[in-house]
């Protein structure tokens, strides 16, 4: 995520995966998908930590798979 801010003014982001069933995400923002046998759709959001009313958001999908490790 890009956060453009003032100068002096943080611009990290705490990020939240709605459906931590179908994926995981890192500190950086790095999403990865876990295997699912029913998959479907799913958010990511990027919170502020400067001012939590600050915030993106994005939709993907995880592909519904036939066997699971």
């Amino acid at each position: 995520a890009r956060l453009d801010a003032g100068a002096g003014i943080p611009t990290a982001v705490n990020w939240r995966v709605a459906d931590t069933l179908l994926a995981r995400i890192d500190a950086n923002g790095l999403l990865t998908a876990k295997c699912s046998l029913v998959g479907g759709a799913d958010s990511v959001t990027a919170i502020a930590t400067a001012d939590t009313t600050v915030r993106g958001k994005a939709i993907f999908s995880v592909a519904k798979q036939t066997v699971c490790p």
